[in-house]
């Protein structure tokens, strides 16, 4: 019996050794790009038609996007005929509203779209993530110290996951040329928000 027991444990630190090595492996040797696929190589700005539903709302007309400096950006929403609908800048750490119009002036909106902009222009350093797994080609990283999973095909990123404790946010990145996406799907849940994009610039 103590044979067997002795048998078995060693089984299992070989299976749990091999599995790290494995993960590890994995991990270290496909590296991925530390950027997200929304502005053009060399550019720091973007421009998007685009619309946002929020519960019974519903907006649409161009979105530009633009970096001012280190972790300085602007997202500003005009209509189709040149009418603002909200101006916001903001920072990893918080944003200002420079301008917005009734009826979406809500603080809880804006906190919500200020992490979505912040995942869609900041990615996540590769010494940041730890290897979950990889599924027919598509690898999954958690950022560490988070609830923020990326999603990697051939180095460039397709998806994250933010999930929250009451909410969860779901991007894609699709239409990818030339490691640029030229539409962008945002969701949440349970909240009803949606953000839609399709790259004109």
């Amino acid at each position: 019996m103590r044979v067997l027991l002795v048998l078995i444990s060693s089984c299992l630190i070989c299976f749990s050794c091999s599995t790290n090595r494995t993960a590890s492996k994995l991990s270290n040797s496909k590296r991925v790009e530390e950027r997200t696929p929304l502005f053009k190589e060399g550019l720091n700005e973007a421009v998007f038609r685009g619309s946002i539903s929020v519960y019974k709302h519903y907006f649409s007309g161009i979105f530009a996007l633009k970096q001012d400096g280190i972790d300085q950006y602007r997202m500003l929403l005009m209509s189709e005929v040149g009418m603002t609908l909200f101006d916001m800048s903001f920072t990893s750490d918080s944003y200002d509203l420079n301008y917005c119009m009734e009826p979406i002036r809500k603080k809880s909106l804006f906190k919500l779209m200020h992490q979505d902009f912040l995942l869609l222009v900041k990615a996540p350093k590769q010494e940041g993530l730890r290897f979950k797994d990889e599924e027919k080609a598509i690898l999954k990283y958690q950022k560490k110290e988070s609830r923020d999973f990326y999603f990697y095909e051939n180095t460039l990123m397709q998806k994250i996951d933010s999930k929250g404790f009451f909410n969860r946010i779901h991007i894609e990145f699709n239409e990818q040329e030339k490691g640029v996406s030229n539409s962008i799907q945002i969701q949440h849940w349970p909240i009803k928000l949606k953000m839609e994009l399709k790259r004109i610039k």
